[in-house]
């Protein structure tokens, strides 16, 4: 689950070449949920409209109807070309339990392209990670170690928290939040869509390894989901030799 530079190298020259409007899916979604959404997406775009959606919106409040059914329903919808369906899925966002939750989102934001792709006459990019995005940034979860993986000193987690603090402001880069577990710091980050995220922390490590050289020059870097700490030292273990 180590970032790879290849990849993102590749996605960048894509986004360059891009013409058209950039999206960022905001949110947090499980990635295993945009899958299940967009798979049912590209099975309705063989279907016929669905006529007088108006009158069957009850059945999402239905609680006799099964989930399946609701969400085909919302995912028929967000095809429509109209704004008040758009106004729709936004109120039912607000009312609907999490069982519907991040799959409306993905109905608005569904919803908000096309309408967007209508009124401006230009094509329209979503991209879609399972951590999300803010104001045209992208989230990362990222863990930082200590290079001979002992504890963290109380001095050494003071200079982590302010390096980090003032080289990724300079970098435009928000820090949502860092939290310290004994050998290894991770941070939920927003980075700027075209920033190189990989050079931003090495610069960031190399800064904190002038007062004690105690920082690892290998991280992780993911925009799939938050690792929890069973993950984070099975990564470790798996890769021990290389870091």
């Amino acid at each position: 689950m180590k970032y790879s530079e290849e990849v993102f190298e590749n996605f960048q020259q894509f986004l360059e070449s891009f013409k058209g409007d950039i999206n960022i899916l905001e949110g947090i979604v499980d990635v295993d949920v945009q899958m299940e959404y967009f798979e049912e997406s590209k099975k309705t775009k063989d279907l016929p409209p669905l006529e007088e959606w108006e009158s069957q919106v009850q059945l999402l409040y239905d609680p006799n109807v099964d989930i399946k059914a609701k969400k085909e329903f919302i995912v028929r919808i967000a095809s429509i070309d109209d704004v008040k369906v758009y106004r729709f899925l936004e109120k039912f966002y607000e009312e609907t339990t999490d069982d519907l939750k991040d799959w409306t989102r993905l109905a608005i934001q569904e919803s908000r392209l096309l309408l967007q792709s209508k009124l401006l006459d230009q094509p329209q990019l979503l991209i879609s990670t399972g951590l999300g995005g803010k104001e045209g940034k992208l989230r990362y979860f990222i863990v930082l170690f200590h290079r001979s993986f002992k504890d963290y000193t109380p001095f050494q987690e003071k200079i982590i928290r302010s390096e980090l603090s003032y080289i990724l402001q300079n970098k435009n880069v928000i820090i949502e939040q860092i939290d310290f577990a004994g050998n290894y710091v991770s941070l939920i980050a927003l980075f700027p869509l075209f920033a190189s995220v990989t050079e931003i922390l090495q610069d960031a490590l190399r800064e904190i390894n002038q007062y004690g050289n105690f920082m690892n020059e290998k991280c992780i870097i993911t925009n799939v989901r938050i690792l929890s700490a069973g993950d984070i030292h099975q990564i470790i273990s798996q890769n021990e030799q290389s870091y």
